[in-house]
Parts: C-alpha cells; sequence; structure tokens
C-alpha cells in the first residue's frame, strides 16, 4: 500500500467520513506567506478525490485524479468563491469545500485535506506515533514534542529536552522535512525524541482531517499524529 493510500485510510478511520469538515488552524487572511506550489488535495462524500493545481494568474486550473481524466478549467463567472468550468466539468471552490460536477456524474461536494496555505504559521504537538503494526507510542507529556511551520519555510519544534529545527516544502500531499538541527541534551530514560526525530526526517505525506495534523512516513512505517498546539 502507497503512503498516499495509507495515509487516507488512517485518516477515514480517525474521522468516519472527511466530509464532515475542517477546522484546522490557517494564516490570516487565508494568505500564503511565500512561494508554495499550490496544489490542493480534495476528498469526497465516496471516499474519491482528486488534485486541484492552479497557474500563477489565477485563470486556470488543472483537476488530476478524476474517474474521467485530467482536464483544465478556465476561470469563470461568479458571485461568490472561485469558479472554473468548461461548459462540461465545474469546480466551485468556496472555503474549505468545493463543488465539483462533470457530465454524466452526480454533483458533490468535496472537502480539502490538503492545502499549502494550511501549514505556514501554524504550531502543533504530538499525540502519538502509530506504527504499521498496529502499535502506538504516547508522549508523557505532549508539550515537549512540538512543531512549529515558519511562513518562510523554516521549521522548528521540541524532540523532548531538544530543540530541532530545519526547512520544510509541501506539494499536494507530499511533504519533506529536512537539514535537521538538533541539540544534544541526554533526555530522560524513555523518551521518544530520537525516534520522533527519525519520523520526521522519513515524513512522506500529510493532510489536515477534523482539526489534527496526520504526517506519514516514506515506506509505509507509521504516521504521526499531531493536534493544534495552545
Amino acid at each position: 500500500m502507497s503512503d498516499r493510500t495509507r495515509v487516507g485510510v488512517v485518516a477515514c478511520v480517525l474521522v468516519g467520513a472527511v466530509v464532515g469538515g475542517l477546522a484546522g488552524p490557517r494564516p490570516a487572511g487565508g494568505q500564503v506567506p511565500f512561494q508554495l506550489a499550490r496544489t490542493i488535495v480534495y476528498r469526497c462524500p465516496d471516499q474519491a478525490g482528486f488534485t486541484v493545481t492552479m497557474d500563477a494568474a489565477g485563470s486556470s486550473v488543472r483537476l488530476e485524479g478524476l474517474v474521467s481524466g485530467p482536464v483544465t478549467l478556465p476561470l469563470a463567472p461568479s458571485a461568490s468563491g472561485a469558479r472554473y468550468s468548461d461548459g462540461q466539468t465545474t469546480y466551485w471552490s468556496k472555503g474549505f469545500e468545493a463543488l465539483f460536477e462533470a457530465h454524466g456524474e452526480p454533483s458533490r461536494t468535496c472537502t480539502i485535506i490538503a492545502d499549502p496555505a494550511m501549514l505556514p504559521g501554524t504550531r502543533w504537538r504530538l499525540a502519538r506515533i502509530q506504527s504499521m503494526d498496529d502499535t502506538v507510542a504516547t508522549p508523557d507529556d505532549r508539550s515537549r514534542y512540538t512543531l512549529e511551520f515558519g511562513s518562510d519555510g523554516s521549521l522548528a519544534g521540541a524532540a523532548d529536552c531538544n530543540r530541532i529545527s530545519g526547512r520544510w516544502t509541501v506539494r499536494g500531499e507530499s511533504i519533506s522535512l529536512g537539514l535537521f538541527a538538533m541539540t544534544r541534551a541526554m533526555c530522560p530514560p524513555g523518551s521518544l525524541a530520537d525516534r520522533y526525530v527519525r519520523a520526521l526526517q522519513s515524513a512522506a505525506t500529510w493532510m489536515i482531517v477534523d482539526g489534527g495534523l496526520a504526517i506519514a512516513m516514506k515506506m509505509d512505517a507509521g504516521i504521526l499524529h499531531f493536534e493544534p498546539a495552545p
């Protein structure tokens, strides 16, 4: 099973259905403070999904992952939201949801699960590390395992008694957390510091579901589950 599929399955277990709403942290004004590839990932009520990649000017979008195949849609008149249509297929974005219509298919409202604009300026704390053998490691103190996504692409946080820093990049569901610097204090026995850092360095895909952040590791090694930090 691929990383992308694995994260999708776990998200379904967490919330039952992705379309129940989404209220994770986001930067003020919904703006992307630094240059990001704007590929947005949606999930629909039937758990199918698609990606939307916007051109730099916002005059067209390309939808991929559709049963009917990829399609590029021009910007169309709209009283509210961002609407793109070629007369056969329509993508109409409003906030965290989008109406999708295609010729011969029922219309459906789909929900964002991954959008680069969601991460800049957010701060999270680790809730648990879930391995693919179904074992779960839970920190004794969640406030000691944090992750902060800087608006300039910087990454910072805590791994128990140590501080970590690096860079982050995303494209759609793909995420890379790298170039880590880490202090070298000796944490107490039972610390998850080293395991946590190794998991971050192995990050492959991500999504925000039900207000929480899930980061899946490469090779289906496991998933980091975060909650918003106060």
